[in-house]
């Protein structure tokens, strides 16, 4: 039923309709992503929709990222956070944190560390 109807549009018709879907599936692919990761930045999501739209392999080529690669990034941040509590100079870390704008950041991984 669906192809007949498919069949009397216009090539036009067609390729007009196949764009709307794929903006419409782009649509609510990056809005699962942002209701996944309500914290992430705009480079990160924008590096988790090319891995699923892209496939990893050429995400991990456009953007040097990989979907897992921030998870494991984050833990190796708490582990350290953890392990050098006593011995690390924090204020120092939240000078550069702030320099570098990712001072929210800093505290959200401090605040998970303890």
């Amino acid at each position: 039923m669906m192809l007949d109807l498919l069949r009397k549009k216009s090539p036009g018709e067609r390729i007009r309709m196949a764009a709307e879907l794929t903006a419409w599936v782009r649509e609510l692919v990056k809005r699962s992503i942002r209701a996944r990761y309500p914290d992430a930045r705009e480079h990160e999501l924008r590096c988790r929709f090319a891995a699923i739209w892209l496939g990893r392999e050429w995400a991990i080529r456009a953007y040097g990222w990989g979907p897992h690669q921030h998870e494991l990034q984050w833990r190796d941040v708490l582990c350290m956070l953890r392990l050098r509590a006593g011995y690390l100079d924090i204020e120092y870390v939240r000078r550069w944190a702030a320099e570098e704008k990712i001072l929210d950041l800093l505290e959200r991984a401090v605040q998970q560390a303890s």
